[in-house]
């Protein structure tokens, strides 16, 4: 659990979105893994004037989790780290498997999952807990597994989970949702609804690959009162259309990879797919490019395919 560059990118994007970092909760105690000269280089991009030394000093004042080097940044945060034991000496003890006291419910401006939840087993439950914590306005960052991660813990996600568990029926507007390869540099793709597409959108690559989800509480709900369903299936049972399989080598990639399934072409299949996969794995009908230090540009203007229509210069929510 912790926060290396694209984490970061991550946090000070959903700050130009509206999220106040002030009253933080982080689920599990995050280390910091990125360097002071990473986090200096963040901040340039977002226009703010610092020292790496005085990052350093952020990074020691905490002995190297994420509190200090929060403070350093936004000098009024307070950040409470939930976590099922005191190992790592997080705030509060609880075991996310169950119910979280209500006491916690609405209480968080930001609520931030750096790599937690995909080791919970009972997931709905984690994630409900989660999703009750931000404050109307407030905000929930997460930042999970999505491919190549298998054995890091119980579950990685897709991008339909997200789409749906971040949903207006659980109270939630979903601002913007990317992926990136987990290394510092790695170009970001911004991933379109499934639902939207009418179709599944999948990634086959040879590299680990996290999600970046940010999502606004625009309402005070029932979590999971409607439970969610994968998209292209609600489709076809209110329709009674066939699954489409665009998602899944569809049109011409899909006729080619067909005729490579066939008998005697198996050597050839794999190798034109470790051609393909190391050529091109994010196709470009459902990932859309981003460099994510652009995000952060003050002099740019918010790309319109980002939905958080409802945030404020400066950092301010909307209330």
């Amino acid at each position: 659990m912790g926060f290396e560059l694209n984490s970061m990118v991550g946090l000070l994007y959903a700050e130009r979105l509206g999220a106040v970092m002030k009253d933080v909760a982080t689920l599990g105690r995050h280390r910091m893994y990125c360097t002071p000269r990473d986090v200096q280089s963040v901040l340039r991009a977002a226009g703010r004037n610092c020292e790496e030394e005085s990052i350093r000093n952020s990074f020691r004042r905490t002995d190297g989790f994420c509190e200090g080097v929060f403070q350093y940044i936004w000098p009024q945060c307070k950040v409470e780290s939930f976590d099922n034991s005191v190992f790592e000496g997080a705030t509060v003890v609880h075991d996310m498997n169950t119910a979280l006291p209500r006491s916690y419910a609405e209480r968080y401006d930001v609520v931030i999952d750096g790599g937690t939840l995909e080791h919970v087993f009972h997931f709905p439950n984690a994630i409900k807990n989660a999703l009750e914590m931000p404050k109307k306005g407030g905000y929930f960052v997460t930042i999970p597994p999505a491919n190549n991660a298998m054995g890091h813990g119980f579950y990685q996600f897709s991008p339909e989970l997200l789409f749906r568990v971040l949903a207006p029926e659980n109270g939630y507007e979903l601002c913007d949702l990317f992926v990136f390869v987990q290394r510092p540099g790695a170009a970001w793709y911004r991933v379109s609804d499934p639902a939207t597409l009418g179709c599944r959108v999948q990634l086959r690559n040879h590299q680990r690959v996290y999600m970046l989800a940010i999502a606004r509480r625009v309402e005070i709900c029932e979590i999971f009162k409607t439970i969610p369903q994968q998209s292209d299936y609600s489709a076809r049972w209110e329709n009674s259309n066939p699954i489409s399989r665009q998602g899944d080598y569809g049109g011409l990639k899909g006729r080619i990879v067909r005729l490579l399934r066939r008998k005697g072409f198996s050597l050839t299949r794999r190798m034109v797919m470790k051609l393909y996969l190391g050529w091109r794995p994010f196709d470009w009908r459902y990932y859309q490019r981003v460099n994510p230090m652009t995000l952060l540009d003050p002099t740019l203007r918010l790309d319109n395919q980002a939905k958080g229509s409802s945030a404020k210069p400066g950092g301010q929510q909307s209330r």
